[in-house]
């Protein structure tokens, strides 16, 4: 939950958080990868919901943890009526998983362009859909 972040955690790992607190029941799910000294936030509302910030929570967590910069996905790939956020979650951390030793900011917003269209759309929700029956989880 996001005002439970994990207190240690690797270099080079990803994982995922819920964007409510840890006394509520969930409401959106985004991810994290870490390439030290960058936190790359993905978040498939993109920023634009946070005046273009990733959470303060992250961005506080960093900081006391000694990564500098946090590279955040801008693009609202998601329906604001979808329940799909875990699904884009998960689809981005198997992404980071296989290119977080070789991360840069670049390549990070290559991985989401190339991955998504840059707004909601049925080409999105089908991708997420297929991707995550072939991976047994949908």
């Amino acid at each position: 939950m996001r005002d439970d972040l994990p207190k240690i955690i690797n270099n080079n790992s990803v994982f995922m958080y819920n964007m409510d607190s840890k006394n509520g029941n969930g409401s959106h799910w985004v991810c994290v990868g870490l390439h030290f000294p960058s936190i790359f936030y993905f978040d498939p509302f993109g920023t634009k919901i946070l005046n273009g910030f990733p959470p303060m929570e992250l961005r506080i967590w960093g900081k006391h943890n000694g990564y500098k910069i946090i590279y955040a996905s801008e693009n609202d790939i998601q329906h604001v009526k979808s329940f799909l956020c875990g699904y884009y979650a998960l689809y981005v951390a198997d992404l980071l998983k296989k290119h977080i030793m070789s991360l840069t900011e670049n390549k990070f917003d290559s991985l989401i362009s190339n991955s998504f269209d840059e707004y909601p759309s049925k080409y999105n929700v089908d991708k997420i859909t297929k991707w995550s029956i072939k991976k047994h989880i949908l």
